[in-house]
Parts: C-alpha cells; structure tokens; sequence
C-alpha cells in the first residue's frame, strides 16, 4: 500500500501529499457514481425479467385454462383457479427474484474480492479463510440443532397422534 503511494509520488501532477486528496476524491465519486448506475441497472433488469417471465407464465396458464375441456371447467370454482394461479405465480417471481439477487450478490462478491487481492493479498486470504471457517462452523452448528430439533418435532408429533387415537377410540389395549 506505501509503495503504491509512492509510485504515484512519482507522476509529475503530485508533489505533496495534499495533491493527492483531489484524484483520490474525483476516483472516489466516480466510484460511487459508477456504483449507483450498476445498481440501478441490476434492479431494472431484475424487474424486467420477473415481467417478462410472469406474463410468459400468465399467457401459458390462461391458455390452459380458457382450452381446458367442458368438464373441468364446470367442476372447478373460477375463485380457486385464480387464486391458486395468484400464489404460484407470486412463488415463482420470488425464486426469480432470488436467483437473480443471487447473481448480483456474486458479482459483487467476485469484484469485492478482485479488489481486496489488489489491496492486499495476504489480508484478504486472512478474511476469506476466517468467514469461511465462521461460515462452516455455523452451519455445521445450524445442521445439528436443526435435527435435533426435527427428532423432537417427531417425537411430539407422535405422542399427540397416538393420545388423540386413544381419546376416540382407535387404539385399544388388547
């Protein structure tokens, strides 16, 4: 890092350290600036494709429905199909939606990480190894007490099936 400071001493436009202040907020703001457009192009380019994919979802199901035989239709309340199509529709822009912040967070990550190395590489090795030991030690953490729990939900589950099955009936002493 000092000797980058001093490489850029070397160009002819910074004589003293105060010199440095005006490029280093000019890269700063451009950064910033730079940030903002990516952004906002990530987020417009997310809600066009969740469009885009939920009218393509929208014209499939309506097809299907509007071409259905005779019979479904009389069965089946108008009430149910909406709101079934309404739920399933909803659930899939958000696995979209997600897939796609997904992506951004990896980008992200991947260009975070660029420059870190750029930084400084040993640092950067040093956060990388001690988030991912942090990371696997509480999933590792995460994973037992979920199964635990998951025995115990069994369990509980289990005790209230069978105490139901005995106040009506079902199961007898033999």
């Amino acid at each position: 890092s000092i000797n980058q400071v001093r490489n850029l001493s070397k160009l002819n436009f910074i004589n003293q350290p105060s010199d440095l202040l005006l490029p280093s907020l000019l890269l700063f703001i451009s950064l910033i600036l730079f940030n903002t457009f990516l952004k906002l192009f990530t987020i417009t380019f997310s809600n066009y494709v969740k469009a885009s994919v939920g009218h393509q979802i929208s014209k499939v199901a309506y097809k299907k429905i509007i071409y259905s035989n005779y019979e479904y239709q009389i069965n089946t309340s108008s009430t149910k199909i909406i709101d079934n199509f309404y739920v399933s529709l909803g659930a899939s822009l958000a696995n979209i939606d997600s897939f796609l912040d997904a992506i951004r967070s990896l980008f992200t990550l991947i260009l975070i990480t660029i420059t870190l190395f750029i930084i400084n590489k040993e640092i950067t090795l040093c956060i990388f190894l001690v988030s991912g030991l942090t990371y696997i030690s509480t999933a590792i953490t995460k994973n037992k007490i979920l199964a635990r729990n998951g025995r115990i939900l069994k369990i509980s589950v289990k005790k209230q099936t069978d105490l139901i099955q005995e106040s009506w009936g079902y199961k007898k002493n033999i």
